[in-house]
């Protein structure tokens, strides 16, 4: 069951969010427009994800917030929180975010799955989430969204993930049930839905995920994924996407004072 969607919410609910998250929203936005993804060579790309430090983290929230359906809330600050940029090394342009963090305590599709029965909530949380996987114009035409979730189990990101603790696998929702965007990645399963309708995937990051989960073996052993592997399977997906879609984005796209008129105008 799809869940109704008020613009006017919206616009107010991501008006209120990034004048909280920008008071220099000019300064800001000048710096991110340097690194968004215009001119960059679709035929010859190379693409490398990072974490988002020092000014990449002000950029990676800026483009998450200005592309993003849904602007921040107060509780994805809370628990785990990793944050990525993907970049198109040889245009040193920033194509794609990638959000990490703490999951649901309860998510019905997901614990069935799993066998996380009632009262498992007393033991530590044992996977995280992917909240966001935001790839920028013109890629989220080219199977961009696929290539971000798809590196969010790669070895350098699951590496970081051991150093918040023992997490067995991430899970992902999609608002309007089965998603185009999860859909044919090896790493996911679609579970179902929950009784609002939100769309519940699960990917093991672990060969034991299920020994673990009941107790039987205290260590997770990961799966090897290397990047070179998922650029691999990724790579055809992308060939046959980019000579079907345009492969310049306006630079409009990517200000905030574009896309939020009466806010901008209050501000400035």
């Amino acid at each position: 069951m799809a869940r109704s969607y008020n613009p006017e919410k919206y616009r107010l609910d991501k008006q209120e969010a990034l004048t909280k998250a920008y008071p220099e929203l000019v300064k800001v936005e000048q710096l991110a427009l340097q690194y968004a993804p215009i001119n960059v060579n679709w035929y010859n790309p190379h693409f490398v994800l990072q974490p988002a430090t020092g000014q990449f983290l002000d950029i990676h929230q800026y483009f998450y917030q200005v592309i993003s359906a849904f602007p921040n809330k107060a509780s994805d600050a809370a628990g785990v929180r990793l944050l990525y940029n993907l970049w198109e090394t040889n245009s040193q342009k920033i194509v794609g975010v990638l959000r990490i963090s703490s999951d649901f305590l309860r998510l019905g599709p997901r614990d069935k799955y799993l066998g996380l029965t009632k009262g498992f909530e007393d033991r530590k949380q044992v996977t995280l989430q992917l909240k966001g996987v935001i790839p920028l114009p013109p890629f989220n035409q080219m199977a961009g969204g696929k290539l971000l979730t798809a590196l969010a189990f790669s070895n350098n990101v699951q590496q970081e993930i051991r150093t918040k603790g023992q997490f067995c696998g991430l899970s992902v929702c999609s608002i309007y049930g089965e998603s185009i965007i999860y859909d044919r990645i090896p790493y996911l399963k679609f579970l179902g839905e929950t009784v609002k309708g939100t769309g519940v995937y699960f990917g093991p990051t672990a060969t034991n995920y299920r020994e673990f989960i009941e107790g039987k073996e205290d260590v997770l052993k990961m799966i090897d994924r290397p990047d070179s592997e998922i650029i691999k399977w990724w790579q055809p997906l992308y060939e046959r996407r980019l000579a079907k879609v345009p492969h310049d984005a306006s630079i409009e796209e990517f200000k905030i004072t574009s896309k939020v008129k009466p806010m901008a105008q209050n501000l400035f």
